[in-house]
């Protein structure tokens, strides 16, 4: 169950760190640092509205929330900024588990393959990637389901790599 009031109910300087990850996320020397910083912002702020113990657990109360699904849409079709940032995001999809490509491809994978061809070797290799069920799509402007949600992909990019990334 999701309960946004819990984050105001937060002991103040806990809540002002994940205020302050996220003002702090683009002043980061990398795209990483950046993502981790944004991450542990989020992740924070995911376990105290909904009370869950594993990543999964929150993601999944939180996409089953109508409120928080409809927030998401009203952004998508009202801010230019918003919806660029989404179409950035997705671009970087799918996240591939580290381990499993290392395990599965080597400790090199990443830097070794374009990312043509490391997300090849990874569907190949039946490599742990999310979101769960992720097959690409031809590069076009449209919309895209996600769970009960869905996300607008303005842009496509093929030639990032996902080393950056992970």
């Amino acid at each position: 169950m999701v309960s946004f009031n819990n984050f105001r109910m937060l002991d103040p300087e806990t809540a002002d760190l994940a205020r302050e990850l996220i003002e702090n996320a683009d002043r980061q020397r990398s795209a990483f640092m950046s993502f981790v910083n944004v991450w542990m912002a989020f992740n924070g702020w995911m376990e105290s509205v909904t009370d869950s113990q594993s990543d999964a657990a929150m993601i999944a109360a939180l996409a089953e929330n109508p409120r928080l699904a409809g927030a998401y849409e009203h952004l998508l079709q009202t801010s230019r900024p918003f919806s660029r940032r989404v179409a950035s995001f997705s671009n970087m999809w799918p996240v591939l588990n580290v381990r499993d490509v290392r395990r599965k491809l080597g400790r090199d994978a990443c830097w070794l393959h374009s990312r043509e061809e490391l997300l090849q070797r990874c569907l190949d290799q039946q490599v742990k990637l999310q979101p769960v069920g992720w097959v690409e799509a031809p590069c076009q402007a449209g919309r895209r389901s996600l769970g009960q949600s869905t996300w607008s992909a303005a842009t496509c990019s093929t030639d990032q790599s996902l080393a950056e990334s992970s």
